[in-house]
């Protein structure tokens, strides 16, 4: 799917960074995982310290993210794996 039509921004896109945020949430949406995208930094930066063996603070940083977001599938999915890891 091309967001670009005539060679034109996407209606309502006033700067490239507002263009990647609409191509992202369409490419999310696609795929069925529109949720990730209010916990996308939290969830990417957890994971990031989960490689790095830091697990205490991807465990603080899904916490947060939980208290921001409770009914969010990604970061409680995100929990859930860390908690088996740490135990």
């Amino acid at each position: 799917m091309s967001l670009f039509k005539n060679g034109k921004l996407p209606l309502g896109a006033t700067s490239l960074e507002l263009v990647d945020r609409i191509y992202l949430e369409q490419v999310l949406e696609d795929e069925g995982a529109t949720s990730l995208i209010p916990v996308l930094s939290s969830y990417a930066t957890g994971k990031i310290l989960e490689e790095r063996g830091h697990y205490k603070d991807a465990e603080k940083l899904y916490m947060a993210a939980l208290k921001r977001h409770p009914h969010n599938p990604w970061i409680k999915n995100a929990i859930e794996h860390i908690s088996c890891v740490m135990n």
